[in-house]
């Protein structure tokens, strides 16, 4: 979880750096997603609303998916922050997501203190 964290942080700040472009919505996808089968179905389910969109870098057009909230519609255009080095490589959401790298790092803490009291318990 220590690692995701760190990975999460690094990969948002370097986006920081990233230029941007216009990119146009271009198709909408609604899914309903699970967690590894159960003998029963899945054990919980969630919707996911997936958008998929186009821009152009450096006289090339890509395309790329990214998870929305429900006020996107496809007539939208949105900003498209890609990777300068990799121009296929890109993301709509800018900058350091400071929930997933707290969740994750709260989360090895948490790890981290449960592993040390369960050794010291097992070897006083």
């Amino acid at each position: 979880m220590l690692f995701l964290s760190i990975y999460t942080f690094y990969y948002s700040w370097l986006t920081l750096s990233w230029p941007s472009t216009e990119g146009k919505i271009s198709y909408i996808e609604n899914n309903q997603k699970g967690s590894t089968s159960a003998p029963k179905g899945p054990l919980f389910t969630v919707n996911v609303t997936e958008a998929f969109y186009t821009y152009t870098a450096d006289d090339q057009d890509f395309y790329g998916y990214t998870s929305i909230n429900s006020s996107f519609n496809k007539s939208k255009n949105i900003t498209v922050y890609y990777n300068p080095k990799e121009p296929s490589e890109s993301t709509t959401h800018y900058g350091i997501n400071w929930s997933y790298s707290l969740t994750f790092l709260l989360g090895s803490i948490i790890i981290g203190i449960v592993a040390y009291l369960w050794h010291k318990k097992l070897y006083p």
